[in-house]
Parts: C-alpha cells; structure tokens; sequence
C-alpha cells in the first residue's frame, strides 16, 4: 500500500518523518516504500499501525523489523555491558533488548550506535511497550548539521586528530562485554573488531584501543558521529561518586571505557563545550505513544535520552543491518 504523501510530517521540528497508521496495519506497508523514505529522511517514526493489544504489537514490531533486517546484533562488544546499565534480553529473543540503563533515571548524550568498534551497526530499531508518562523521551539530531554547526576550531580539531577509545575490564566485566568466559574467543572478537587487545593476566585486566575519527562522509556530507559524549559523560559520573553511589554492582571504581584523543591526550575542554552546546541546541525528540516504532539510521542520526521521572517506562531495542542499501558511508 503506497504512503499518502500528504499525510506526511516531521517527528519533531525539521528531523525525521512521523507516518500514521490511519488505521492500516505494518504488513500493508511496502518494503521498497519504507527503504525510500527512510533513506530520504534518516529517522521514521511509525504510529498507529500496530495492534490494540500489548503483547499482538510487540509480535508485529518483531515482525516488522524482521523483514527489514538482514543481521542483527546481540549487543556484543558494547561499551556499557556492566552493572545496571547493561541491556537485558526480552522474552528470550537474543536481539530484542531493553535499552541502556532502563531502570535508571538519568539521562544519555547524543551519541551513535557503537562506533567503539570497527562497524557499528546501520539501523537502529526502538518500541514503545510501555512509554513513560512524563519525561524520558528518546532524543535525536542530525549529525550533519552538529558538525556544520561547530565553532571552526572545533571542525578542524576533529578533521585532523583521530579519537581513540580505550578500555580497561576487570575480571567479569569483560566477560559480560564480550559474552565469553574464553579469553581466545574474546581476543577473536577483538581483532575482528579491529580492537588492539592486551591481557594483564597477574591483575585479571583486558585492556582494549579503538582509534577511528569521529566524523564519517555521508552522502557527500560531513557527520559529527560517536561515542565521545556520552563515554565522557561517563567518566566524569565515575570521578565525581555518582557512579559508585547510584550503580550497584560495579565490580571496579574506575570508568570502564573512556575516550581520548589519538595521542591519548584528554580532548580538548573547548571542543568538548562546543560540541555540547550545539549538540543540545539541535536536539529534538520523541514524546513516545504506546506502540510507536522508530526506525534510526545510525551512519548519520545521533540519538539520546532525555531524564526519566522514575516512572514505569519500557522502550525496547533492535540493532543490526538493514535489508535495502543506504547510502555510503566512510
């Protein structure tokens, strides 16, 4: 069934593209319809297509997203796999997943999608089971105008200095990042990843290095997407206490992964600044409605979360490469 373009509207301000449902259902939709817009517009939000009942438009999200991805992930390899913050398995399906840090609070940066490793994943997928109340929406911004709305300085920084994003796990946290208690098994994941991985066997301590720019060309424009924000954010979270006092579990004291540049030098406070500002400034959002699906392309849209109240809130997660052909990215 071809997509009424007069129906069509933006998600939030001058991001993405919100399709309503208007009582058809996700199997009326075109895959060939879907790709094209979601190529023309980087982000979809799909509302109103699933069914009435909770557990049936879980079943038809999976569905969906089924027939638009070729390989999915089971979060292996990611950079927040400790303690309260790691994603869960849903109704035992590997790669349907609760998003980082569902039980807690605070919000996340815009970051992308795993770009700590070699490939991160194409497509982001998320479902609203149970959207919150209040607060809590997830966030979005185009990569491409984060980076054209940099300061000078800031865009040549990041043209000629690469990032580098280093890790150290202690014994059980890198178990649980590389989902294998088998340090050969880890150590091939690692180099497929292109991690420079070494082992400290007297302290129980893997240690990783991923050096990449934090810009990709996409489409012939320049994207300002990484990890930098919200693994700096961390860090500080780590060094002030409030990691130690508000996520339990943690098996060390010290901030699992961090971001440096190439040099391993700490990054300079002024871009840091610089890309906060305009980062917030070009934020937009998704006030979820139960059963909203999101379909985020994660070569070029920065995604986030805004602070939760506490209340109940279930947005679930799929990751993994799309079925249809995007556009290039280096």
């Amino acid at each position: 069934m071809r997509v009424d373009l007069a129906e069509l509207q933006p998600i939030d301000g001058d991001i993405g593209l919100l399709l309503q449902g208007g009582g058809r259902r996700l199997s009326d939709l075109a895959t060939s319809e879907v790709a094209a817009l979601f190529e023309r517009h980087g982000v979809l939000l799909l509302r109103g297509f699933t069914s009435a009942g909770r557990d049936e438009s879980k079943q038809d999200f999976v569905s969906f997203s089924d027939r638009l991805t070729a390989e999915f992930s089971n979060y292996r390899g990611g950079g927040l796999r400790f303690a309260a913050l790691d994603r869960q398995s849903v109704d035992g399906m590997p790669t349907l997943m609760t998003t980082t840090g569902h039980t807690q609070k605070f919000g996340i940066p815009l970051h992308g999608e795993m770009y700590y490793l070699r490939q991160p994943p194409g497509l982001i997928w998320f479902y609203a089971d149970l959207p919150p109340a209040r607060d809590g929406e997830t966030t979005l911004a185009d990569g491409a105008a984060v980076f054209a709305q940099l300061k000078p300085g800031s865009q040549d920084f990041f043209r000629r200095t690469r990032i580098k994003y280093v890790r150290a796990l202690v014994d059980g946290d890198w178990q649980a990042t590389f989902m294998t208690s088998d340090l050969e098994e880890a150590a091939r994941f690692c180099a497929e990843a292109d991690l420079e991985m070494r082992y400290d066997a007297e302290a129980k301590l893997l240690r990783t290095e991923f050096t990449c720019s934090a810009l990709r060309e996409v489409g012939g424009r320049t994207v300002f997407i990484n990890n930098l924000l919200f693994i700096h954010i961390a860090e500080l979270v780590f060094k002030n206490g409030w990691a130690k006092q508000n996520l339990p579990g943690l098996r060390s004291p010290d901030c699992p992964i961090v971001v440096r540049a190439e040099d391993g030098s700490p990054l300079p406070a002024e871009v840091l600044s610089d890309v906060q500002a305009v980062s917030e400034r070009l934020t937009r959002r998704i006030a979820w409605q139960q059963g909203d699906i999101a379909m985020i392309d994660n070569r070029r849209i920065l995604h986030g979360r805004r602070d939760t109240d506490g209340g109940p809130r279930s947005i679930l997660v799929r990751i993994g490469e799309p079925s249809f052909p995007l556009k290039e990215a280096a």
